[in-house]
């Protein structure tokens, strides 16, 4: 027997990922994205603009946003906690489950990231407090000046 006690072993440790290098990274499908832009317009757009770059609310997409984002150490989960909580600002919470995992999807589309065959959930999920909000190393169309990505059909 060793006189040296063992070191305890290492347990793993959750790391933060990105949309794009996480397995499978795509969060969300087109469907749910042109469903998202038709309730963006009509409950979002007022405030948040729409080119998604802000009128009385700040911008939800592309560079300014990514920037904040970043900045700030955002994640999908709290972006999901933001705008479900707290949107539309002049009536929180109106939204059903599905229609704010629609308003997310098109989020995300409208930030280039890339759709795929997984929804996004319409409930909070552990793996989204994980997945950080960054610039997609694959962009998903073809940005604007602003960077924001158009919802292709």
């Amino acid at each position: 027997m060793s006189r040296w006690p063992r070191p305890a072993p290492k347990r793993a440790q959750a790391r933060p990922s990105t949309l794009i290098k996480a397995t499978n990274g795509a969060i969300y499908t087109t469907a749910q994205a042109k469903q998202g832009e038709a309730i963006y317009t009509q409950s979002c757009a007022s405030c948040h603009g729409t080119n998604l770059q802000g009128v009385a609310a700040p911008a939800i997409a592309g560079k300014d946003f990514l920037g904040t984002a970043q900045k700030n150490g955002w994640t999908i989960g709290i972006l999901r906690t933001i705008v479900t909580e707290n949107m539309p600002f002049n009536n929180p919470g109106s939204l059903t489950a599905g229609q704010y995992a629609e308003v997310l999807a098109y989020l995300l589309a409208a930030n280039c990231y890339p759709a795929g065959t997984t929804p996004f959930p319409e409930h909070a999920t552990a793996n989204l407090a994980h997945l950080k909000i960054t610039e997609p190393s694959h962009l998903a169309g073809t940005p604007d000046r602003f960077g924001v990505c158009s919802v292709v059909p």
